[in-house]
């Protein structure tokens, strides 16, 4: 998932948004970057999302990167 720069976000069946750096963080709506979270507030590197294959970002790409 990760690298050295970047914290991979994914969100869960139950909503909530798990990090490479093993949080989870819940939000009312929206992705983290629809949230202005550009990086990490656990462990501060720049957020990556990794969607599912069945659900495609903005870019239609598989990742997202701030």
């Amino acid at each position: 998932m990760g690298n050295g720069k970047y914290c991979t976000w994914f969100q869960d069946d139950d909503g909530i948004w798990q990090t490479d750096c093993n949080e989870g963080h819940i939000f009312e709506t929206g992705s983290p970057f629809q949230n202005d979270f550009r990086f990490c507030p656990y462990c501060r590197k720049r957020i990556e999302i990794d969607y599912p294959a069945t659900h495609s970002s903005r870019d239609g790409e598989k990742n997202e990167r701030a």
